[in-house]
């Protein structure tokens, strides 16, 4: 019986899950199913992959480079193979002449730039592939809240929608009714045909005005499926959070973190790039020639003097724009933080008015009915007073949406 019990409450949550939808609900399949998503996940794969191959360095592999080569010496032709095979710092060289069956040369040995031991490329390539994915992190996750605010506002247009279309039926309804009345009377002789006429305008407009906002809605219902979101039944109202001053100032913070993730990257090129041009090459090589059993050692010195540091100047500058463009982007953060504390109390006070709008509406609406019904009032005007309700609801129903949508965007907008 127990089990029984638990079985059946499971199958009302699934069922109610299934009938019902927020928000919430919404950006959490967003997050962790869209295109947008798995796209960010393969962005930060390749920079593992790119880890990865930088872990290898100079071990990634054997380079194999053979050559078949034929000469003529003092008239005499040889056909030789030269055979050269590197791993990492070790390298081996085979030189054979097929003619004469002879080995020229067959020598094993190491060699290293001594420059690359204390500071080498791998390092700074290491670092500048791990604040790039640290960057990439910072570009996914601006992608992935701009989808976010995006569905937001895709969630309140349907439900700026669904509530107009409530306020429509409401409205047909009272139209309808108006309509048989009027008809009622106009065959009886006790209303004018103009009032006859104008019910059954109202009427047709309010049915079709009705059908063409039932189409919009689903149009709304298949743009969710560019998010990857599955929607079944209803869609719960937005609620509304009430905003702290704090969150205000969340704004802009991925902008700022990316332009320093950017200037770092450009800190780690420069010093490589300083320690490339102001170290000398000094590779060192020894290798063992079994053909002569003889030890050669070798230190080979590399430096260019005199000569403009192109890329040295170039990468200073960028860090001078990283600064202007850090400045630059703090002034907009900041301007964007003032502009949304404006929305949002511009926000509030709309719905204020809305709601103020749609109480007097109302009243008026009231009056007016209840004075074409005891005949102190044309119809016309009555109309008019339905009409500028049925508006006044529907802005109410709107401002409401706008506002509390607001409450979630403002998470987004880091």
């Amino acid at each position: 019986m127990k089990n029984t019990k638990i079985k059946l409450l499971f199958l009302i949550l699934i069922s109610v899950n299934l009938y019902s939808i927020d928000l919430d609900n919404a950006i959490t399949q967003l997050e962790n199913q869209s295109y947008t998503t798995e796209k960010n996940k393969l962005n930060i794969d390749s920079y593992e992959i790119n880890r990865a191959l930088i872990d290898k360095g100079e071990w990634n592999g054997v380079t194999l480079n053979v050559d078949n080569k034929y000469y003529d010496t003092v008239g005499k032709s040889h056909y030789g193979l030269s055979t050269q095979a590197e791993y990492g710092i070790f390298n081996y060289r085979f030189d054979y002449d097929t003619l004469d069956s002879k080995v020229i040369e067959n020598r094993i040995g190491v060699s290293k730039d001594l420059k690359e031991l204390y500071y080498s490329q791998y390092d700074s390539q290491r670092i500048i592939n791990d604040l790039s994915l640290e960057a990439q992190k910072v570009t996914n996750q601006q992608t992935l809240d701009t989808q976010v605010v995006n569905l937001i506002d895709l969630y309140k247009n349907y439900k700026n929608k669904e509530k107009e279309i409530e306020v429509e039926e409401k409205t047909l309804e009272v139209k309808k009714r108006d309509y048989n009345i009027i008809k009622r009377k106009f065959e009886l002789g006790t209303a004018s045909e103009f009032d006859h006429i104008s019910s059954r305008a109202e009427y047709e407009k309010a049915i079709l005005n009705l059908d063409n906002m039932r189409r919009e809605l689903l149009v709304f219902t298949e743009n969710f499926k560019v998010y990857n979101v599955i929607l079944d039944g209803k869609f719960d109202d937005i609620k509304k959070r009430d905003l702290e001053k704090d969150e205000f100032y969340n704004i802009g913070v991925t902008d700022l973190k990316s332009v320093k993730l950017n200037e770092k990257v450009n800190v780690e090129k420069l010093r490589r790039e300083k320690y490339e041009t102001s170290m000398p090459e000094l590779n060192a090589e020894m290798s063992y020639s079994f053909e002569n059993e003889e030890f050669i050692l070798g230190l080979g010195v590399k430096k260019t003097l005199f000569n403009y540091k192109g890329d040295y100047e170039q990468i200073k500058n960028d860090l001078k724009k990283n600064q202007v463009d850090y400045l630059d982007t703090k002034a907009n953060v900041e301007n964007r933080i003032k502009e949304n504390m404006i929305q949002y109390t511009t926000l509030q006070t709309n719905e204020l008015i809305s709601q103020k709008d749609f109480e007097v509406k109302q009243k008026d609406y009231e009056v007016y009915n209840k004075k074409y019904e005891l005949g102190m009032s044309t119809y016309s005007d009555y109309l008019d007073r339905l009409n500028a309700l049925d508006l006044a609801a529907r802005e109410y129903e709107k401002a409401k949406n706008e506002l509390a949508s607001f409450t979630y965007k403002i998470k987004y907008m880091n």
